[in-house]
């Protein structure tokens, strides 16, 4: 759980200094994101939980620690 903690705050930074040299296109992805991600056909912790399991195909591990985080945020359980 440390290396997934540290993998997330590591994910925080690179996008707080990416988004300093980029403003422009570090908003609009994350409006991207939040239009993605927000609830609709499926909830946000389903949508979540499809995020984690394509981190997992692309083997990112930056991207595992944000999902995973994100999901539990949202309710998943472990198990999930």
């Amino acid at each position: 759980m440390n290396e997934m903690k540290g993998l997330f705050d590591e994910v925080n930074a690179s996008l707080g200094r990416f988004s300093k040299v980029f403003p422009k296109e570090t908003g609009a992805f994350a409006n991207f994101m939040h239009t993605v991600e927000s609830p609709g056909e499926l909830d946000a912790k389903q949508k979540e939980l499809i995020s984690v399991a394509l981190a997992v195909v692309k083997q990112c591990k930056w991207c595992i620690a944000l999902h995973v985080k994100n999901a539990l945020d949202r309710g998943a359980s472990r198990k999930e």
